[in-house]
């Protein structure tokens, strides 16, 4: 857990003698008239002990006391409260809580016999009814009462405010354990990595403290988990949800400290497809089909005079599609347009007549310009 990220079993504490415990017991029995209260106590003590369910005053741990009963005449009912004083071994709750246990379940089936030694007096009562036993501890001096058993603190507990349990020390606080409230670190920038600190030791500078950070549905469980405070360069785990995983190339184990823990996203699963999708996009199957990662470029190829159009140009054989958070646009092959490739070739043809006419005039200019050049030569020549 975030309070203990280490598993650190908890501290046992040593039981203390009880100062008294006793168990209120109430039951009642069908009855048309009332019984002797003394007679009855004893007749039902005898009745509960043959039926082994009230062993504490066999063994002498417990004393049967404070009989008392009362008769319903508008409802035939006797109704009867008594009192087990535990007396050996005050360190055992069990002694009481067991024999309560066994009081209530023999209860339906007991019958209880009055005047067992005078057989022509004597009388049978059933339909006994077990209403409730509850069992009250006292416990001595700079003791506390914890689950009716009597504790000294636990070493990282202390006493709370009212005195009469333990609480779990918070963070930024020790204690060693006994009848002693937790004690507060010294200084206002100390701290502890944890709740239940035993000493003074416990205290550290919080700078040295680093919280687990990560949410479950953006990062996964934390190990240690979200809330654990550890040392700030103490690596932490993050494990994904079924079907999600952190993002290509990116680890899953970081520092405590790390400015942003990895995100989980979904994985693009291209066992999904099928042959016919395949065959539908004109795609060849030449890759993996596997589990992607989110990020994770995978290259497509399409089938043989096949090519990606990309606004409207063909661009190539193969085209890199990557996977987003568990979705991936595998993209359609087309098939190249033939007027198209003939305009190409038509437009070629005819760039390269137009760059040989221009070469061709170029070269007739030429010889007109000599031509002419020699002709006003020959009159100059003619006028001297």
């Amino acid at each position: 857990t975030s309070d203990n990220p280490n598993g650190t079993p908890p501290t046992c504490q040593e039981l203390q003698p009880a100062k008294t415990r006793e168990a209120d017991v109430r039951m009642a029995i069908s009855s048309g008239s009332p019984v002797d209260c003394t007679v009855l106590g004893v007749a039902l003590q005898t009745s509960l002990e043959d039926e082994n369910a009230l062993l504490c005053t066999i063994t002498d741990s417990c004393t049967f006391s404070d009989f008392t009963c009362e008769h319903d005449s508008q409802n035939n009912v006797i109704s009867m409260e008594f009192v087990l004083n535990q007396i050996y071994n005050l360190m055992d709750k069990n002694i009481l809580d067991n024999d309560v246990k066994r009081i209530e379940a023999a209860a339906p089936d007991l019958e209880i016999v009055i005047n067992a030694k005078k057989k022509r007096s004597a009388v049978t009562l059933s339909g006994v009814t077990f209403d409730s036993g509850s069992i009250e501890t006292s416990c001595p001096d700079r003791t506390v009462k914890v689950n009716n058993e009597c504790i000294t603190c636990p070493p990282g507990q202390g006493l709370n405010d009212d005195e009469t349990g333990c609480d779990v020390c918070p963070i930024g606080s020790w204690s060693p354990g006994g009848y002693v409230p937790c004690n507060t670190c010294l200084g206002t920038h100390t701290t502890t990595r944890g709740k239940g600190s035993t000493n003074v030791f416990s205290c550290v500078p919080t700078e040295t403290v680093c919280v687990v950070k990560g949410e479950r549905d953006l990062n996964g469980d934390m190990i240690p988990p979200t809330g654990s405070r550890i040392t700030p360069n103490t690596t932490v785990t993050a494990v994904c949800p079924e079907g999600k995983n952190q993002a290509f190339r990116v680890g899953n184990r970081f520092q405590c400290d790390a400015d942003v823990y990895p995100a989980c996203f979904h994985m693009c699963n291209l066992a999904e497809f099928n042959e016919t999708d395949f065959a539908t996009r004109f795609i060849e199957q030449d890759f993996e089909r596997r589990w992607y990662f989110h990020n994770e470029a995978i290259v497509i190829n399409c089938l043989e005079k096949y090519e990606y159009k990309y606004e409207n140009s063909f661009i190539s054989r193969s085209h890199v599609v990557t996977c987003d958070n568990g979705k991936i646009d595998m993209g359609r092959c087309h098939r190249k347009n033939n007027e198209i490739v003939m305009i190409a070739a038509i437009g070629s043809v005819c760039v390269a007549l137009a760059v040989s006419l221009l070469v061709i005039l170029c070269i007739f200019l030429r010889k007109q310009t000599k031509k002419k050049r020699k002709m006003l030569e020959q009159k100059k020549k003619e006028l001297m």
